[in-house]
């Protein structure tokens, strides 16, 4: 049985969180704590004993696991057909939608993407995007997307939806 995989983010005062899934308990570390072999993920005990190994994610905003129905348009496609999608996790920054496969599709590719947040008000979020990471999975597609331009307004929408 392989040990379960935990995520620690690093804060931007060089710190993170350890949050065992099995007690809850957590542990506070300084990033200076680690000597720079430390691979990546580490092995970490947890005080009640179970084991895990943790990946540290030096991400420079925070990704929000979510599970929301969105639509997307390739900007290059002439049909412009809106294409159903999963969001899988967002940022400031990105995205990561679930997809059925498009041959066509290729890294680069400019996509006008809409999705109804889950907060209080419904939010519709529309923003323009490129795909920078393409993974098969399955009978789908798993695209890693980048904001093009974000406005201000959409600035505003996920500053507030992150929180």
């Amino acid at each position: 049985m392989s040990e379960q995989m935990l995520q620690a983010s690093i804060t931007p005062s060089k710190k993170f969180v350890v949050v065992c899934p099995d007690c809850n308990q957590t542990k506070h570390f300084p990033l200076e704590d680690l000597s720079p072999s430390t691979p990546n993920p580490f092995p970490y005990e947890c005080s009640c004993g179970k084991s895990y190994q943790v990946m540290l994610n030096f991400r420079k905003s925070v990704r929000k696991k979510v599970n929301l129905f969105g639509t997307f348009i390739l900007i290059a496609d002439p049909k412009n057909i809106p294409r159903t999608c999963n969001v899988l996790d967002i940022s400031s920054t990105g995205m990561r939608l679930g997809t059925d496969l498009i041959k066509t599709l290729q890294k680069g590719d400019e996509l006008n993407v809409a999705v109804i947040l889950d907060d209080k008000r419904r939010t519709k979020l529309e923003i323009r995007a490129a795909v920078r990471q393409i993974i098969p999975d399955k009978a789908r597609l798993i695209l890693g997307i980048v904001y093009v331009s974000v406005t201000p307004f959409q600035k505003q929408i996920l500053g507030f939806y992150l929180l």
